[in-house]
């Protein structure tokens, strides 16, 4: 289910955000080299107690993202929600880190399946890891909409983010893959909304 709701740059087409042109499909995959991955985790009862709608999106700056560090920055949108790695960014401006992006409960399943990537790949000639690496985990709280409590997200599907190539997906292509977590949370929202 793609919205009908219209985006800001076609009701404000004069509105100017950022220096920057938007690429052809406004979206992440619009700068080169950017590759992104989505995985939606559904599951209904019996299989799981309540319902589980929520997932894993992957995003490689680059391929090669270990070796091939990118500058990057972050903003602070409010006061809540976690987000890893940023003190590394802050230090060094440098990213050689996926970034995984996921539900509260599934930090911590996100930066092992990071690092149950990188160990295996990137162990030197001796199998010992001498490299340091802060993965990039950020949350957001999905509970209403599905069963956090399931601890539905593994290491393995971050695992599969990362080594399934993800590709440049434009943002009708996110919005059709995507759709199947979110619908139901949506309408669920809006009907808790007050009247």
């Amino acid at each position: 289910m793609v919205s009908n709701r219209a985006r800001i740059r076609e009701v404000l087409p004069k509105l100017k955000l950022g220096r920057y042109v938007p690429g052809p499909t406004n979206s992440l995959t619009d700068v080169p080299g950017v590759l992104v991955h989505t995985q939606s985790i559904i599951r209904d009862p019996p299989e799981s107690p309540r319902e589980v709608r929520t997932g894993v999106t992957t995003i490689l700056p680059r391929r090669d993202f270990f070796n091939q560090g990118c500058y990057a920055g972050y903003f602070r949108f409010n006061g809540s929600g976690e987000m890893t790695g940023v003190h590394w960014l802050d230090e060094t401006g440098l990213l050689n880190s996926p970034i995984i992006i996921t539900n509260s409960f599934a930090v911590g399943a996100a930066y092992t399946g990071v690092y149950e990537y990188c160990i295996p790949k990137y162990r030197n000639s001796k199998g010992v890891c001498d490299w340091f690496l802060l993965p990039v985990i950020a949350e957001t709280f999905d509970g209403i909409m599905s069963d956090i409590g399931a601890l539905a997200v593994k290491p393995e599907h971050v695992v599969h983010g990362i080594s399934k190539p993800p590709v440049a997906l434009s943002r009708k292509a996110i919005l059709v893959a995507a759709p199947a977590c979110y619908v139901k949370a949506l309408k669920a929202v809006q009907a808790a909304r007050p009247a």
